[in-house]
């Protein structure tokens, strides 16, 4: 199971590849992006338990470094390592 992101300019393409029941798919609208595409995938329960510590603000630089979610008030923040795609 991976949760994986492909962003571009103004929108992000979020796919959930699960073993028993396929793909699901979505698009959402980015606030800001700066830089080239980028393909990144993450374990979704650890995605899941770094939004619930940290918040829904996500930052990447590239696929290989870790991404970090903010957004709290409390200033919390939470890095998250990718899963290698290839």
């Amino acid at each position: 199971m991976s949760l994986d992101f492909s962003a571009a300019e103004s929108s992000v393409d979020v796919r959930l590849k699960l073993i028993d029941s396929g793909e699901h798919r979505c698009l959402l609208t980015l606030d800001d992006y700066v830089g080239d595409s980028l393909q990144i995938a993450f374990n979704p329960a650890f995605l899941r338990e770094a939004i619930a510590f940290a918040g829904m603000e996500l930052a990447m630089a590239d696929a290989l470094k870790p991404a970090v979610l903010t957004g709290q008030k409390d200033a919390r923040y939470a890095l998250l390592m990718p899963v290698r795609l290839s």
